[in-house]
This record gives C-alpha cells, structure tokens and sequence, in this order.
C-alpha cells in the first residue's frame, strides 16, 4: 500500500465495483464495510456475503455484542490493503465478496429473533454465495446452522467458546429466546439432526500455543455420548 493509492479512493463501500481486490482507503475515513467490500443486497455472482446479527438479548451477564458487527468491520478497515501474511495466497482477491449489511428486526420483540435469523441467512445462501456472520451473542448459532443444514445438510462444526453449550436443557422456555433455546444450543442442534454424529472415541493429545506471556496447554479427552469432543485447558508459564 502506497499513499497516493490511499489519496485516490473514499467510501469504495458504495463506489466500488469489482468484489474481488485489495482496498486502500485510509482506514480513518469513509464508510466502513467488511474489509472494504461493497456494501449491497444483490449477490449476483457473489462467493462470499458477509451479514450482521446485532442481536446480544439472551445474555445471562454482559450486553454489548450488538455492537460486535459495526465494530468488526470497523477494525477490518486495517487489513483490507494488504494479503494476510504467510497465507500464499490473497482471499480478497480471489474471492468475490460484499458486506450485505445487518439483518433488521425489533430488539423488543426478542421470541422472533430466531426466526428471522433462519430466514436472513436462508436468503443469503439462496442467491448462491457462501456466508460469514458476524455477531451477536451466542444464541444466534442455531438458528444460523438451522439456515444451513436446510441447504446443504446435516456439518460438522467447530466451536470455539468459553463453555460448550452441549448440556441437556430440561426447560428452554426459560431462556429469552425460547425458540433458539439459547441455554445449550450444541445440544439442541444436535437433537434437531443439525450436525454429523461422531460416536467414535477421540485419541488423547496435546497442543501448545506459544505466546511471550503464556503458553495454553490444551487436553483432548474422549467424547461425550452425543459425539462432542472437549478441549479444556490450563494455562501453564512459557518456560514449562
């Protein structure tokens, strides 16, 4: 990236008009989109759409995520000039991409929240492209994978949470989403045939991830009776 690239592009969320390349425009200014995508509803020979679900109502402590989308594409203004290093290849220019912007609904009516993220993600993925969610809060999952499974079949998924959500919930009404019983959304998904079964039994190991402060020794147990594998964790000193 060069300065007087950045001195010959603004607001490329509403002017640009390849979805493929990389984006100069100074990560200060303009509208910001998702890695300086065109913002836009037609997906029209589109890989990859990139949506918001602002929605953070089935919290048991600390709001905030609805703020996760505008943030996300704010930050990603940093990177949308360069390839990611390492990688050998560049995702924004092999790849056609638009920010479809955040999907709407009324934050005081929180029960059709589920439904409504079923039925956005379903459009999406019904113009043909792939989609990237940003959210939200963690009850957004199943109905997002509810959208996918309906296209494509029961997946595989990897999650990545402080706590698995894979335990037995005797009473979702009590969550503030009923219909995504928002409580353990891995065990529901499961139930409601969303993802593969894996009743085989994992092999023990270990991995390390290095950093100057800390190293995170992760320990891979057997599964669960619902094919879950768990990875807890300890956080050791790096010279261990």
């Amino acid at each position: 990236m060069a300065l007087e690239d950045a001195g010959k592009e603004v607001d490329v969320a509403f002017t640009r008009e390849d979805p493929k390349g990389l984006a100069y425009e100074n990560p200060f200014a303009g509208v910001p989109s998702f890695l300086r995508r065109k913002l836009t509803k037609d997906l029209s020979d589109i890989d990859l759409a990139i949506t918001g679900i602002p929605f953070d109502q089935a919290v048991t402590h600390r709001a905030g995520t609805r703020f996760g989308p505008r943030a996300v594409r704010e930050a990603s203004t940093m990177i949308a000039g360069d390839a990611p290093y390492g990688w050998g290849f560049s995702p924004l220019e092999e790849f056609a991409m638009a920010d479809h912007g955040d999907m709407a609904f009324d934050y005081a009516r929180p029960a059709e929240v589920p439904g409504l993220i079923e039925r956005h993600i379903a459009s999406v993925l019904n113009q043909g492209a792939a989609c990237l969610t940003l959210g939200g809060d963690h009850s957004i999952t199943l109905p997002i994978l509810r959208a996918h499974v309906a296209k494509h079949g029961p997946l595989a998924l990897c999650q990545i949470d402080a706590h698995p959500d894979t335990w037995t919930d005797d009473d979702a009404a009590r969550g503030r989403c009923p219909q995504s019983q928002s409580a353990s959304d891995m065990a529901a998904a499961c139930s409601q045939g969303c993802l593969h079964q894996r009743p085989e039994r994992s092999r023990s190991g270990t991995e390390s991830l290095k950093s100057p402060l800390q190293t995170a020794r992760w320990m891979v147990p057997e599964c669960d009776s619902r094919g879950f594998f768990r990875a807890p964790y300890r956080f050791v000193p790096s010279g261990d």
